[in-house]
């Protein structure tokens, strides 16, 4: 079983730069899980399908759900993606870089409220070592404020949350998130998370 990489590095409309990354544990060789929609990852005219194969349809599905929360403003700066067949998140044996269009952030224009980064956040866990991992949207848009600490993703928009059961359900090779246990290659493993939970989220700021 290999590990498999995706990151998505990005800009958000208040001008500050995040980066989204996870690994996922899959059977896939490097050359089926580096594979996407293709030369370019087209967003505007994609739909849902409730799952994700491969890095390509993993990264596609975490910039439509960023497209509902992101402000206006909000720029794509790189999507890549890398696999390894053993060691740790240090040990690299193929990686693939993507191109993308049709990207539209839809979360209104670009604002700050007493914090300088909201966020929405979905939690998972580690099976055996209840290791926490989270998906994050990062966004200094004021949409996610007006919202009480936990909301319901369709409170945002129903889309929303088909887009967010495309990242979080896995099918074919893929079988799901992954953490390594220890520091980059030093005494560690990896380990499976439990299943995300989609229906709610957790909303906040980042001070900082």
């Amino acid at each position: 079983m290999g590990v498999g990489g995706i990151r998505v590095d990005y800009t958000d409309g208040g001008g500050l730069q995040h980066t989204f990354s996870k690994y996922i544990a899959t059977t896939f060789d490097a050359s089926v899980f580096l594979a996407g929609d293709g030369t370019t990852i087209v967003l505007n005219t994609a739909t849902p399908v409730g799952s994700n194969n491969n890095a390509g349809q993993a990264i596609r599905a975490f910039l439509k759900c960023l497209e509902f929360v992101a402000p206006t403003g909000t720029v794509i700066r790189s999507l890549s993606a890398d696999w390894r067949d053993t060691g740790g998140p240090g040990v690299v044996d193929a990686t693939a870089t993507f191109n993308w269009s049709g990207f539209t952030p839809g979360g209104g224009t670009a604002g700050y409220g007493p914090f300088p980064t909201g966020f929405a956040a979905f939690k998972a866990r580690a099976n055996d070592s209840h290791r926490p991992g989270w998906i994050r949207f990062y966004t200094t848009g004021s949409i996610l404020y007006g919202n009480p600490t936990f909301f319901d993703p369709t409170d945002i928009d129903a889309g929303f949350g088909d887009w967010l059961e495309d990242l979080t359900t896995f099918s074919g090779g893929n079988v799901g998130y992954a953490v390594w246990s220890g520091y980059t290659n030093v005494d560690g493993s990896w380990e499976g998370f439990g299943p995300y939970v989609i229906n709610n989220g957790r909303i906040g700021a980042k001070n900082g």
